[in-house]
């Protein structure tokens, strides 16, 4: 076993924040093998800064769907399994996936993480866990759990085909039910509190109109 992988991310309006997550990938210790970013049909400059990026760096594999406009959780996930689908045909041993606001803190983090499936043969997922700011300072999440993994998280490819990867909700929902069919296939799960995911838009600053609007096609 190696530490390709291939990153997954779907994002939609997310300028504000794009330019960071991409940074944070390159600065990587570990790069993926390709990192397919899911854009679906935003309105802002998202599309312009990812090909800015994707221009010097080839792995980054810019990806258009079509969309009705605003956000929910079902077009997210179908958008993460289309890019599982795009994925299939090249030669890795895990998938990473990345929310479009959210970046690792270290530069070693997916090296980290991939380290742990070394360790341990049966671990299925691993990731670390969310801070936020949400008075100026970044702080360590009160929703993370040690029983549970965070929503950008790194499957074994294995895993991640064996549970037939996200279920897509149109609500909320989708990374908890792929954490319990991980469970149920008897693999194991490992959160490391050391490592730190930078989220950039918390969930609750997106409308919850905007959130629950559409459904990708």
């Amino acid at each position: 076993m190696n530490n390709r992988y291939v990153l997954i991310t779907a994002a939609k309006d997310e300028e504000a924040c794009i330019g960071k997550i991409i940074e944070s990938v390159l600065r990587q210790t570990v790069q993926p093998l390709a990192w397919f970013i899911m854009d679906d049909g935003s309105t802002d400059r998202t599309v312009s800064i990812i090909e800015r990026f994707a221009a010097d760096h080839p792995f980054i594999r810019l990806q258009s769907a079509r969309s009705r406009g605003g956000r929910n959780f079902g077009s997210q996930y179908k958008a993460i399994q289309a890019a599982c689908e795009l994925a299939k045909p090249l030669e890795f041993d895990f998938v990473a996936v990345q929310d479009a606001d959210q970046a690792p803190e270290r530069e070693d983090y997916y090296e980290s993480i991939l380290s742990e499936f070394q360790k341990n043969p049966r671990l299925g997922v691993a990731s670390g866990v969310i801070y936020e700011r949400p008075r100026g300072n970044w702080e360590f999440r009160p929703e993370n759990s040690e029983d549970s993994v965070a929503a950008s998280a790194v499957f074994r490819r294995n895993t991640f085909d064996q549970v037939g990867g996200y279920t897509p909700l149109y609500y909320q929902g989708s990374d908890w039910l792929i954490q319990l069919k991980v469970r149920m296939a008897r693999w194991e799960l490992l959160t490391r509190p050391d490592l730190h995911i930078l989220h950039y838009r918390p969930t609750s600053s997106a409308s919850r109109s905007e959130e629950h609007t559409s459904e990708l096609q």
